[in-house]
């Protein structure tokens, strides 16, 4: 019977191989034995990449992602002034600009009317009421 002795025990420590292996013994258990292998991880958008120039050169995809996972080029001005021209918003303001006033600021919202009817006779008495 012939003993063979494996270089390294991929079992022990695997707990923490990232931080507690030698790169020595990463790579061997990785190679021979599939454990202890980089993690790698493919991101959608790489959110350093033309970060100086992100409003202009970035996707509105790439923005949107950045910004919700990443924190990074969020949009730092609102979409619409809701103060501007509110004197005459009904007229003077375009329906994009009215639906988000509305939504975000409450204000360019349709106003709610109610008409009533006529009175009618009463089918009983005769009378309007």
């Amino acid at each position: 019977h012939i003993a063979t002795t494996l270089p390294y025990d991929c079992d022990a420590g695997y707990s923490n191989w990232q931080s507690g292996w030698s790169h020595n013994k990463k790579d061997w258990c990785c190679a021979y034995i599939k454990r202890g292998c980089p993690v790698t991880t493919t991101l959608p958008y790489d959110c350093d990449a033309g970060y100086s120039n992100w409003e202009a050169g970035w996707s509105t995809g790439k923005k949107h992602w950045c910004c919700q996972y990443v924190n990074r080029g969020c949009q730092t001005t609102l979409p619409y002034d809701c103060d501007a021209g509110y004197s005459n918003w009904e007229a003077g303001w375009s329906t994009g600009k009215k639906h988000w006033c509305c939504q975000h600021r409450n204000r360019g919202c349709p106003i709610a009317t109610t008409t009533l009817a006529p009175p009618q006779r009463c089918q009983l008495w005769g009378d309007p009421h």
